[in-house]
């Protein structure tokens, strides 16, 4: 029994011994020689095509945006300027306080923090009356009200992590959590520092410097910094 490939080769065979050795049948030949070698050059043609193809290989710098993806969120950067009119606000200049305001007393924010009533500052604290702005939803007029801060002139004056910011009464005082840019942010990775205004009454905003804080892009999880806790969607803090 013959096979496929020894078949064709008989009849090929056959097939010239029938033809003869005739001059007429010696340009076929030549024909497809040449268009074998045509065949050889779209070969050569598509190599280099293949060559021009390694120009994807420019496409590993994508490996680049791994790394911008670790520093990016879910959410966008949360806001530093809250809705509302940015007011100006001139404190006065804060003095010692050594009795009460006549701010009410108790109220976080609003009330005597010291010098009134048995309340006092903590070691290293001052006890100073300053000139508070009308506050959100009660409104009415400036007031002045005892607090408890750290003044200080530079970071040196302050204990770590805190750090000497100014804030809304005119003052520089040590803040544990503040910032001032970006670079006080490294408790995690890719930190911000954003803040640093407050909101008072109809819509008025303040600027405050020692409102600005450090957020990080990302959810708590179990490789989040110390303190881990949620800020704006797509944001956290990191404690102490």
């Amino acid at each position: 029994m013959l096979t496929r490939s020894a078949a064709a080769a008989f009849v090929g065979f056959a097939l010239l011994a029938s033809l003869g050795c005739s001059g007429e049948t010696s340009a076929p030949p030549a024909a497809g020689g040449s268009s074998a070698g045509t065949g050889g050059d779209a070969a050569a043609s598509g190599g280099s095509g293949g060559a021009s193809g390694s120009g994807g290989a420019s496409g590993s710098g994508g490996s680049g945006g791994a790394v911008t993806g670790g520093c990016t969120s879910t959410g966008d950067v949360p806001s530093s300027l809250p809705p509302g009119q940015l007011l100006p606000w001139t404190p006065s200049e804060p003095e010692p306080a050594t009795d009460c305001s006549g701010a009410a007393v108790g109220v976080p924010g609003l009330g005597d923090e010291c010098a009134c009533e048995d309340l006092a500052c903590d070691a290293g604290e001052s006890c100073l009356r300053v000139i508070q702005p009308p506050p959100p939803v009660i409104g009415g007029s400036s007031f002045p009200r005892n607090v408890c801060l750290v003044p200080c002139a530079s970071d040196d004056d302050c204990t770590a992590p805190s750090i000497c910011v100014g804030e809304l009464h005119g003052l520089t005082v040590c803040k544990t959590g503040g910032c001032r840019n970006d670079a006080d942010c490294s408790a995690d990775a890719c930190g911000k520092c954003v803040g640093g205004y407050v909101s008072g009454h109809a819509g008025a905003v303040y600027t405050d410097p020692s409102a600005k804080r450090c957020v990080y892009p990302g959810g708590c999880g179990q490789s989040s910094c110390q303190g881990c806790t949620l800020d704006e969607p797509g944001w956290h803090q990191c404690g102490g």
